[in-house]
């Protein structure tokens, strides 16, 4: 027998990951997904118990021509690390990063595992119109 063939092969779709970077994670961001709360003196208080929160994630590329629209479904964020670093000589703003992750999640009208769905040149105007305000969700076909 030949040592080199293969003997089992597998393909497998079980999400992405990622980072994000920004200027400044919002405080509703770290809030209402990232557990952080606001105490009687308004310091956002980072609870270091806070459950996992999943959440989708909608964005369209800067720039695309096309003005595709993105969502990940069933997401997690890590907290962004605490870094700093001197301005001395430097104008550059400090960002944060966070890790983002993408699973799957079971969708019951399509009766399948879905991790992500984007716009295309067909879809409905009014889907497309409230992308950012109502997370689009999968229909069956007609």
């Amino acid at each position: 027998a030949d040592d080199n063939q293969k003997y089992y092969t597998s393909v497998a779709n079980n999400g992405y990951s990622g980072s994000l970077e920004s200027a400044l994670i919002p405080e509703s961001f770290e809030k209402d997904v990232l557990g952080a709360i606001e105490d009687g003196k308004k310091l956002i208080v980072e609870d270091a118990d806070a459950p996992t929160i999943h959440f989708a994630l909608l964005f369209e590329f800067e720039g695309d021509e096309k003005a595709v629209r993105h969502v990940l479904y069933n997401c997690t964020a890590s907290r962004p690390c605490v870094a700093s670093k001197t301005t001395q000589g430097s104008k550059e703003p400090q960002t944060e990063t966070l890790n983002l992750s993408a699973g799957l999640i079971y969708d019951s009208t399509l009766k399948k595992n879905i991790t992500k769905a984007r716009s295309g040149s067909s879809t409905d105007p009014t889907v497309y119109d409230s992308w950012f305000t109502t997370v689009p969700k999968p229909t069956a076909a007609a």
